[in-house]
């Protein structure tokens, strides 16, 4: 399971240009970048078995004021935006390598209908 940090900087790659983003789509992109770096077949049930799920980290930076449910999406607030582009900082340059290549892959297998 991705730690919040993690869960931060995919949050601050999908939010660069916006303000809001789908739960979803956090998943997705971390669901990708796991394929990407890892040799495991089972990834989907690990990321949703092992460790705090990606929606009780959402509930924790909602709690936290980082971010605002609004309907199915959620909305980053100014607090949360300056903290998730910390944690992309502070992920390293590899780490940011491969998020960014996992949201490419998601892209890519999305718009060649594989997804």
């Amino acid at each position: 399971m991705p730690s919040p940090e993690v869960v931060g900087a995919v949050i601050s790659l999908l939010t660069a240009e916006r303000d809001d983003f789908e739960p979803e789509l956090v998943f997705a992109i971390i669901r990708s970048t796991y394929e990407l770096n890892c040799e495991e077949k089972n990834i989907v049930e690990k990321l949703t078995t092992s460790g705090k799920p990606i929606e009780e980290t959402l509930k924790d930076f909602d709690a936290n004021g980082y971010i605002q449910k609004n309907g199915n999406k959620y909305i980053v607030t100014q607090e949360g935006r300056k903290m998730f582009r910390k944690m992309w900082v502070d992920m390293g340059a590899l780490m940011e390598a491969c998020i960014s290549g996992g949201y490419l892959y998601y892209l890519l297998r999305k718009r060649t209908g594989l997804i």
